[in-house]
């Protein structure tokens, strides 16, 4: 397996852990406040990476760029609280589909701060797997509301973290963007969280355990996918998201995919299949 195809499954495979992640968060937004869900959750994750932390010492940060890893902090932070107040707030597959126009600022992004071209076949897979994600979810029109304008705040927001990890992990390790992402996320979700705080229950606690398990998981291999692929081709193979919610509703709730779900489906897993092709086969072909 290439390096390109190596980075595309770890960045499959964190979609996998986001889509279970998604689940676990409306389940326990709908009894305790966003904002407070938000920063237990990495505040829990930061407890799980404190053996890598206490491992490692002073060595993870030393390579650092710190300005960088606050600047992505801060603007994912801000992301996540979004996100979560629209969680709670609107049905899952609206949060999906709004989430899905990151990848537009991320091309845009990519090719202008970082130098990755767009090129025909990056930019076409992006656009199909875009017709599939509409196919599945079928978006319909509806007042646009907080919860609304919330989530269309946050994707720009994601976009510019996850542009922000592609530059820095040309630097630093993936467990040093990992670490820096949860110090600076849970400092900027501290003075949010002290304001609307309540006593947790004991099972809201579990399952928020649960979120900043698969979370971190999620953010580790797409980091780790993102050290040897290009952000603009990563972008198509984050569509399979919406596969792997499917199948969870299938098995977990058994819902029925209509056609149009199997087609939309069909075509995230053709234009991912097709970008991986392309870019395994650039990456191997010799130079001339």
């Amino acid at each position: 397996m290439s390096d390109q195809s190596r980075g595309l499954a770890w960045i499959a495979l964190g979609g996998v852990f986001f889509v279970v992640f998604m689940v676990l968060v409306r389940q326990v937004s709908l009894s305790l406040h966003p904002v407070q869900s938000a920063f237990v959750r990495y505040a829990m994750g930061l407890l799980l990476i404190a053996p890598l932390l206490w491992r490692q010492g002073p060595a993870l940060f030393a390579r650092g760029h710190v300005r960088q890893h606050a600047l992505r902090g801060v603007l994912h932070g801000i992301g996540v609280l979004l996100w979560f107040y629209a969680i709670a707030r609107l049905p899952l597959a609206d949060v999906t589909a709004l989430g899905f126009t990151a990848p537009v600022y991320v091309l845009l992004g990519a090719w202008l701060f970082l130098g990755e071209s767009l090129t025909t076949v990056r930019v076409a897979s992006v656009m199909v797997g875009l017709c599939g994600v509409m196919l599945i979810l079928r978006p319909g029109y509806s007042p646009v509301g907080l919860a609304t304008i919330a989530m269309l705040l946050a994707a720009p927001l994601f976009a510019a973290s996850k542009l922000l990890t592609k530059s820095l992990v040309r630097y630093d390790s993936s467990e040093t963007v990992i670490a820096y992402l949860a110090v600076f996320c849970t400092l900027t979700m501290l003075p949010f969280a002290v304001a609307v705080w309540q006593p947790p229950e004991d099972w809201q606690l579990v399952v928020l355990f649960g979120t900043a398990v698969f979370a971190t998981a999620s953010h580790w291999c797409v980091a780790k996918g993102l050290s040897s692929v290009a952000v603009t081709a990563a972008q198509p193979v984050e569509f399979l998201q919406l596969v792997w919610s499917a199948l969870m509703g299938y098995i977990l709730f058994a819902e029925q995919p209509s056609v149009l779900v199997v087609l939309g489906a069909s075509l995230v897993i053709a234009s991912a299949t097709w970008v991986a092709h392309h870019e395994s086969r650039a990456q191997t072909q010799p130079s001339i």
